[in-house]
């Protein structure tokens, strides 16, 4: 039955009340809070259920959504890309949960020339951030305060930039080593920061353009959100997860590599698991320490990892010997049986290596001796057949080079059975060669790879430790539902929920995300939120200094 005289139209169906023609198709009343686009009121024009907002921790931008019904021209000429968006739960800037701006627009058309709908996606003001300049630059060791101060004012609040205030930047951030970067976002570089901390920290822009940035496990004067019992009237649901996926008791981690010019080539005269030396492009990814006493680092070549004592290069010699020498006399091929003879102008470059390598024009060649210092005419004897030794004639005057190499390899005994112990393996020319650190629990196996080539091996050794040990242990997350106003991203949630048959759930952990929803008109919105423990970041970009 259509309605008649001054009947009202009802606001939401009533079991046995509505009736056809007597409620209203998208009608929409206002929600508990204001939405403004570039400070006009479009509160009454969102549809019903369509306005989501999510709220991230530090660089995942914040986002919302919305549709509106456009009837009315002001509307209409106000929700383009770029536009600014802002979202209070009491007015337009009173307990602010959103402030950014519209991305995209996407316009509907309805059947019958009814209104058209028009679909809004909204980011945060740290996207419009990020999507403005391009970092480039180099601070020196300082307080993280000053420096994030100088990146705002460098890079943030230029002309035609959004303009960010930073009165909510701590003062007194700890000290940091030298940050350079280059073609970086802004997030990226504050992430950079704040996961420097050694207690932790965290950062955001918030929706009124103010960036907080914090040292410590939560940021400092903020109310957290009231724990969560079983007699909490604002929890609605609660999850508590256990994830053993990401366990990690047996970490490697393998960072600066170079080339193996030779491969790898095993001697049959030799133990099978033993290989004396290898020439390679740098061998300063091991460090600079020729001889360490033991075979206490390790690299991968092509597919066999293998235990290193050995580490020679230029830091080998005395310093400011020069690395080259110039050959004196032809050299014949096929050689003459014995150790081929080379002759140079000196043998300094050799001076203090163990296992010496030489460049003479392509031919890559194992020095198996060479004269001692003031002997007439200094020479070189090489291999004189198989790997090592020379493919061609040498002519006098080409320029020999000595070349970095590992020196007294062993296979690690790791992947060794029973009857069939892990052999050298021939590896090809030109193979990998990778810095390798690991760590392990003894006795445990769930063994995880962690590979970036800017660690250095102090880096990934102690990359290695901080991952087996933040990783050792199962992740345990909470998803809950609670329409506190408190449950924010970075803030602490404690719990304590018994059971008379399940054991006790309890803990306290940071939330990382928080999706809001308004599913009843006029109430406060619903918040879905997932909290965990957050593990420290510091191995993540730290270490990372190539002291080569």
């Amino acid at each position: 039955m259509a309605l008649s005289g001054n009947q009202k139209a009802y606001l939401q169906a009533r079991s046995g009340i509505a009736r056809s023609g007597a409620s209203r198709s998208n009608y929409v009343v206002p929600l508990l809070g204001v939405v403004t686009v570039n400070g006009l009121d479009i509160t009454d024009h969102i549809l019903y259920g369509t306005l989501q907002v999510s709220l991230q921790l530090n660089e995942q931008p914040d986002t919302c959504s919305f549709d509106v019904m456009l009837t009315e021209n002001i509307v209409e000429s106000n929700l383009y890309a770029g536009a600014d968006v802002a979202i209070g739960l009491g007015g337009p800037v009173e307990n602010a949960v959103f402030g950014g701006r519209i991305l995209t627009t996407q316009t509907t058309c309805g059947p019958a020339r009814g209104p058209h709908k028009r679909s809004v996606m909204c980011a945060d003001y740290l996207q419009v951030v990020d999507s403005e300049y391009l970092v480039t630059y180099d601070w020196p060791p300082q307080s993280a305060t000053t420096t994030i101060l100088d990146l705002v004012s460098r890079f943030v609040n230029r002309s035609g930039g959004v303009g960010i205030v930073t009165t909510a930047v701590q003062p007194g951030l700890p000290s940091h080593a030298s940050v350079a970067v280059s073609n970086e976002r802004f997030s990226t570089v504050m992430r950079r920061l704040v996961t420097m901390f050694p207690t932790g920290g965290g950062f955001y822009i918030d929706p009124g353009r103010v960036l907080h940035a914090w040292a410590g496990a939560s940021e400092p004067g903020v109310t957290h959100p009231t724990m969560l019992t079983l007699e909490n009237p604002m929890l609605k649901s609660f999850a508590e997860t256990v994830d053993n996926a990401q366990q990690r008791d047996a970490v490697i981690v393998e960072g600066l590599r170079t080339t193996a010019p030779m491969g790898t080539q095993w001697n049959p005269a030799t133990d099978p698991a033993f290989l004396l030396s290898v020439p390679v492009e740098d061998a300063s990814i091991l460090d600079k320490i020729t001889d360490t006493g033991g075979r206490d680092r390790e690299v991968r070549i092509g597919t066999q990892r293998l235990a290193v004592r050995y580490a020679e290069g230029a830091w080998s010699t005395p310093a400011g010997t020069p690395q080259t020498a110039v050959v004196t006399a032809d050299t014949v091929f096929p050689p003459v049986p014995g150790s081929p003879t080379i002759y140079v102008d000196s043998t300094a470059c050799l001076t203090g290596r163990s296992f010496p390598w030489v460049r003479i024009d392509e031919q890559y060649l194992m020095v198996k001796a060479y004269s001692g210092a003031g002997v007439t005419p200094a020479f070189l004897s090489v291999q004189e057949s198989g790997w090592g030794a020379p493919i061609g004639p040498i002519k006098a005057g080409a320029v020999v080079t000595a070349i970095d190499s590992l020196g007294d390899l062993l296979t690690t005994g790791r992947y060794d059975v029973v009857g069939s112990p892990e052999r050298i393996r021939p590896q090809p020319l030109e193979a990998d060669v990778v810095m390798t650190a690991r760590h392990q629990t003894p006795g445990l196996v769930h063994e995880q790879l962690v590979q970036d080539g800017r660690y250095s091996r102090s880096g990934a050794t102690a990359r290695a430790a901080q991952e087996e040990i933040d990783f050792n242990q199962a992740l345990i997350s909470i998803q809950f539902e609670t329409d506190d106003l408190n449950a924010k991203p970075g803030r602490l949630q404690t719990y304590h929920i018994p059971d008379p048959v399940v054991t006790l759930l309890q803990g306290e952990y940071m939330i990382l995300s928080a999706e809001l929803s308004w599913p009843v008109w006029g109430e406060v919105p619903r918040r879905v939120c997932t909290a965990a423990e957050v593990r420290s970041a510091s191995v993540l970009d730290t270490w990372l200094v190539d002291t080569r």
